[in-house]
C-alpha cells in the first residue's frame, strides 16, 4: 500500500471518550488504588468487627468511575469536536496532519506506538521525558488494508531503531 488520505469531518462522542479515556485511565486508576489501599488498612486497624464503617470507601469506589465518565461527557460536549475537520495523509514515511492553519509532520520512527481501539486508531507521537501526545483518527474513515499498513510501517520504523542501537552499540 502506497498514500493515502485520511478526512475526518467531526469526533464522535463514543470515539472521543475511547481516545481520551486512555489518556486519563492511569490518574483514576492510581485513585482508586489509593481508596481500596485505604479500605484494607481501616480494615487492618480497627479489625473486620467495624466493616459496616467502611460505606464512605465503598461509596467513593463508585462514585469516581461515575465522576470520570461525567466529566468526559461534559467536555466532549464543551469541545468543538463534533465539528472538528482533520486532514491526514499518510505514507511509509509518516503523516502529516492538518488541523485548520496548522500543520504537523511525524515520521514513522518518532510515533510511539499505535494503538487500536473499538473506535478510534490512537497515534502516539513523543512529547518528552516519557510523556507523549495522541491523535485520533476515527476507524470508520479507515479500511482493515489500511489500519494494517499503519501499524506495519509504525513497527518496521521501530524495529530499524533498534537494530540501529544495537549496531551503534557493537562499534
Amino acid at each position: 500500500m502506497g498514500q493515502f488520505e485520511v478526512k475526518v469531518d467531526g469526533i464522535r462522542q463514543n470515539e472521543f471518550l475511547q481516545a481520551n479515556h486512555w489518556l486519563a485511565a492511569r490518574s483514576y486508576l492510581i485513585i482508586l488504588g489509593l481508596i481500596v489501599v485505604m479500605m484494607i488498612s481501616v480494615v487492618v486497624t480497627i479489625g473486620t468487627a467495624q466493616v459496616k464503617n467502611l460505606w464512605v470507601f465503598l461509596v467513593a469506589l463508585v462514585a469516581v468511575p461515575l465522576f470520570y465518565d461525567f466529566s468526559f461527557r461534559r467536555t466532549y460536549k464543551k469541545g468543538p469536536f463534533a465539528d472538528m475537520k482533520m486532514d491526514y495523509n499518510i505514507d511509509a514515511l509518516g503523516w502529516r496532519v492538518q488541523i485548520g492553519e496548522q500543520n504537523a509532520m511525524v515520521a514513522w520512527a518518532n510515533t510511539s506506538r499505535v494503538r487500536k481501539t473499538a473506535d478510534d486508531l490512537l497515534l502516539y507521537t513523543y512529547k518528552g521525558k516519557g510523556q507523549s501526545t495522541s491523535n485520533l483518527i476515527p476507524r470508520r474513515l479507515l479500511t482493515e488494508e489500511q489500519i494494517a499498513a499503519i501499524i506495519s510501517w509504525q513497527r518496521e520504523a521501530k524495529q530499524k531503531i533498534k537494530q540501529k542501537a544495537k549496531d551503534d552499540a557493537n562499534q
